[in-house]
């Protein structure tokens, strides 16, 4: 019954400020702050901003000049907080942050759709982590991962959610390894290995099952065949 009447007196208040654009504040039972309602001059609200009970910031609503919801930010109680943006109702873009307020992840949704959608993905150093994108909840084309001081590290392909190449690299920029997937199976079907001064061995495989190496030297001259 308390709680109806605060509600009530709230509603009350928020209507005879409207005209001030002055914000409205809504408490529980106990006094502590829930809710803070903003409104424009034209009494079109603009945010609510909802509070956990230690009195921290738990939620802020935004809304645009059409009374649309626009973002929603949520913060949890360490801190870290979630951004997503609506765009006629659908969420476009969802991004998660470590504690230090540093990006951790971002999603951008294709057209509304929670199953397609770009990734990205960050060290809590603020560097990139990974990049790529999903389609019908699989991996879709080129996907980057990249080492913690920020250089490239690993590079996948996909076709339809299937792995058909995956390369990686030394710290230099220089390669370190390609594998080769068949595009009839997904089993590997080639690998690459390279060393730092360039020279390689080439393992082949038939449905998965090792065949044969072939050695080359840093020019790519043959060397030897091991079966």
């Amino acid at each position: 019954m308390k709680r109806t009447i605060l509600l009530v007196l709230a509603v009350v208040f928020a209507i005879s400020t409207f005209a001030q654009n002055k914000p409205v504040k809504i408490y529980d039972i106990n006094g502590n702050i829930e809710q803070i309602q903003n409104y424009d001059s034209d009494g079109k609200k603009t945010k609510i901003e909802f509070f956990h009970q230690n009195g921290n910031t738990k939620q802020i609503q935004y809304y645009d000049s059409y009374g649309k919801k626009a973002r929603t930010e949520f913060f949890y109680q360490e801190g870290s907080k979630i951004k997503y943006y609506d765009s006629d109702g659908k969420v476009v873009k969802k991004e998660f942050f470590y504690q230090n307020g540093n990006i951790k992840q971002k999603f951008d949704y294709i057209n509304g759709n929670i199953n397609n959608y770009s990734l990205k993905s960050y060290y809590i150093n603020g560097n990139l982590h990974s990049e790529g994108s999903i389609m019908l909840k699989e991996r879709n084309g080129k996907w980057i991962f990249y080492y913690k001081s920020g250089e490239k590290e690993v590079v996948e392909n996909y076709s339809n959610g299937m792995l058909i190449k995956w390369k990686k690299y030394y710290l230099n920029g220089s390669t370190k390894r390609i594998d080769i997937y068949d595009l009839k199976n997904g089993k590997i079907s080639k690998q690459i290995i390279y060393n730092p001064d360039g020279s390689c061995k080439e393992n082949y495989f038939k449905n998965g099952v090792y065949k044969k190496t072939v050695y080359s030297d840093k020019e790519g001259r043959y060397i030897h065949t091991k079966n």
